[in-house]
């Protein structure tokens, strides 16, 4: 009984806090958000180095992406997993880069990729905070 009392003045405390603290509370919410993003694009890098799984048309466009980040020196590397993780947060956040907004509101965005080897040309499908695909091009493709 004690510790359920106990435990009800540490929820009634915190929440008066979070209540008087406002911007900590859209920190703690962007911050959970930046955390959902960081983590379904982790899932998406397996499609871009290759990895993918489905209809053989997506297995094929997913070796293709391999074989164009393999040419401009990015291989499947945890280092490189990151920079890519890192390089489409900063696309994400980055509101120079709109090409276009479809109908459905979706937001496609350009940008160019560094390697050590070389570039490509990225465009990346956005729908709100969520990445829906890429597309890579090499030279003025």
């Amino acid at each position: 009984m004690e510790s359920i009392i106990i435990n009800r003045l540490k929820a009634k405390y915190v929440l008066k806090f979070l209540l008087t603290n406002p911007d900590l509370i859209t920190c703690l919410i962007v911050l959970d958000r930046q955390n959902n993003r960081q983590t379904k694009i982790a899932q998406k890098l397996n499609y871009l180095f290759g990895q993918a799984s489905g209809n053989p048309q997506t297995i094929i466009r997913s070796k293709e992406m391999l074989r164009l980040l393999e040419s401009v020196g990015i291989f499947d590397t945890a280092e490189n997993r990151n920079y890519l993780l890192n390089y489409l947060e900063n696309i994400f956040y980055d509101e120079t880069n709109i090409i276009e907004i479809q109908t459905d509101e979706r937001v496609i965005k350009d940008s160019l990729l560094i390697g050590k080897q070389g570039a490509l040309r990225m465009q990346t499908v956005w729908s709100d905070d969520k990445l829906i695909t890429f597309f890579l091009k090499k030279g003025d493709n």
